[in-house]
């Protein structure tokens, strides 16, 4: 077999259906849940499609890959923006104070692809 039981953590199994413990803080708090950043990588989809031959980042000499690389920056730079409009919104009732991104961060986690991620997503203001 490819596993073996001795490997596992011992607290792996055990049961998780505990009691909830009440705290003293009731603050609100919220957070973003995203996924999927997949740096280099995007599906072919943009707003432009049907109007455009290429979508906004890119122009009519990229190629295919030149302009995968610029649509799927464009788009993860854009969602930044927008967790950084809900975390600064100083009006809004309750301001995210995390972020959970799951998924494929990137397309195949080459060093390239990694520092790309970490220079979005690792210093969100």
């Amino acid at each position: 077999a490819c596993s073996s039981q001795k490997n596992e953590c011992s607290n792996a199994n055990k049961d998780i259906d505990n009691p909830s413990v009440p705290t003293e803080s009731k603050q609100p708090f919220s957070y973003l849940i995203a996924s999927d950043s997949q740096l280099d990588w995007w599906s072919g989809e943009s707003a432009t499609l049907g109007t455009r031959n290429y979508p906004l980042p890119c122009s009519p000499s990229d190629s295919c890959s030149s302009c995968t690389k610029k649509a799927g920056h464009y788009t993860n730079n854009q969602l930044r923006k927008a967790f950084e409009l809900l975390i600064n919104d100083k009006e809004g009732d309750v301001q995210p104070n995390s972020l959970v991104m799951n998924g494929d961060l990137t397309a195949y986690f080459q060093p390239s692809q990694r520092k790309a991620y970490e220079s979005i997503y690792h210093n969100i203001q």
